[in-house]
């Protein structure tokens, strides 16, 4: 009987021992193209075509920070030696993956190094690089939460000019205003999509205007370098309650979510 229960154990590990190797290998199929990507980045840096590199990477990287930073960054990082690369890790969370590695530069040196990168119509691209030294990275630096007038504007003027869209039927001039971060994420039909309800109920919050928002808790920004706004604003006739992401892209903070709801009074 024990001899039975041991064998049944063994054939339950084995099992376990199988699935897991074949996640294993399913991410690393999953992730074969990313890999691909990241060493031609840094083949381009390594050639020293860091313009190239610089145009190819994601749109959100390249608003965060100049030709000029960029270049600066991966020269402090070494990559500009590049040689070759292996990665230990590989990881993906929705269109975003995530390589963990050492890269061996032309003078035998190692760099660990970490690279994201984000799934576009066009392929993969780099979103960020983050080494010891330093990181070519959507802006991450430590900034300051704004002053109050300036969180005033910035919640009156997100809230009205997504109003406006709301009255045009239409969001696609919204949508341009939007973080680069949030574009490289969503379509501008799939953004028309997701509020067209605001549309269909014919929503209307022109009478938060020159109503000061009341803040639910203090504006903060987050470990992910991401300024939240939470509150609403006691309008005469609806209160409307509002939660606002911005990320900081050179030279202004831009919208990188959205969250409204109204309610009568």
């Amino acid at each position: 009987m024990k001899k039975g229960c041991l064998i049944g154990a063994a054939v339950g590990i084995g099992l376990v021992a199988f699935i897991v190797i074949g996640i294993v290998a399913f991410v690393f199929w999953l992730t074969g193209g990313v890999v691909d990507a990241g060493n031609k980045f840094l083949s381009l840096l390594g050639e020293g075509r860091t313009q190239e590199a610089y145009l190819a990477a994601d749109a959100a990287l390249r608003s965060s920070q100049t030709e000029q930073e960029f270049t600066r960054i991966v020269k402090e990082l070494s990559l500009t030696e590049y040689a070759s690369a292996s990665w230990r890790s590989r990881s993906m969370e929705n269109n975003v993956a995530t390589l963990e590695g050492t890269v061996q530069t032309r003078g035998g040196g190692h760099v660990p190094l970490t690279m994201k990168l984000i799934k576009q119509a066009g392929g993969w691209k780099v979103l960020s690089l983050e080494g010891p030294k330093a990181g070519a990275t959507i802006s991450r630096e430590a900034k300051q939460v704004p002053p109050e007038d300036e969180l005033r504007k910035l919640a009156d003027k997100t809230l009205l000019d997504f109003n406006a869209a709301i009255q045009a039927k239409s969001f696609a001039k919204f949508y341009e205003t939007i973080s680069a971060l949030w574009k490289s994420q969503i379509t501008a039909e799939k953004f028309q999509s997701v509020f067209q309800e605001f549309i269909i109920k014919q929503i209307n919050l022109s009478a938060i205007e020159g109503v000061a928002p009341v803040y639910d808790e203090p504006p903060s920004i987050n470990s992910d370098g991401v300024l939240v706004l939470s509150g609403y604003y006691p309008a005469k006739t609806l209160r409307v309650t509002f939660r606002l992401k911005f990320v900081y892209e050179h030279p202004e903070w831009r919208l990188f979510g959205i969250n409204v709801s109204v309610k009568e009074t």
